[in-house]
């Protein structure tokens, strides 16, 4: 259980940080995208539907780039199919672009 409980810990604490990243620092282009193929990621984020469902909630989405699917806030792209075992790419995710207030 003290397993589960820090793998709890690590996955909040990777979520957190890339939120507030984001928020401290929403044009750098470092903290815009998040490569879903990154092994911290996928260990403590992204092999969870939960967590990948979260950062959609809080603007990022599905992005294909030239490396390969993503998730950031580069472009609200139309989602993709995944893709198939003989042809996966890597990953990404991206925000989406923060609401002008005109937008709003």
């Amino acid at each position: 259980q003290d397993g589960a409980a820090a793998s709890f810990v690590a996955s909040a604490s990777l979520l957190s940080r890339y939120l507030r990243n984001v928020c401290r620092a929403p044009a750098e282009p470092k903290f815009r995208q998040i490569r879903a193929a990154n092994s911290i990621f996928d260990s403590r984020l992204g092999r969870y539907a939960a967590a990948r469902t979260l950062l959609r909630l809080v603007g990022f989405v599905d992005t294909q780039d030239a490396g390969g699917h993503s998730v950031g806030t580069e472009s609200a792209q139309p989602t993709q199919p995944p893709p198939t075992q003989a042809n996966a790419q890597p990953q990404t995710l991206t925000p989406m672009p923060t609401p002008t207030h005109a937008q709003l």
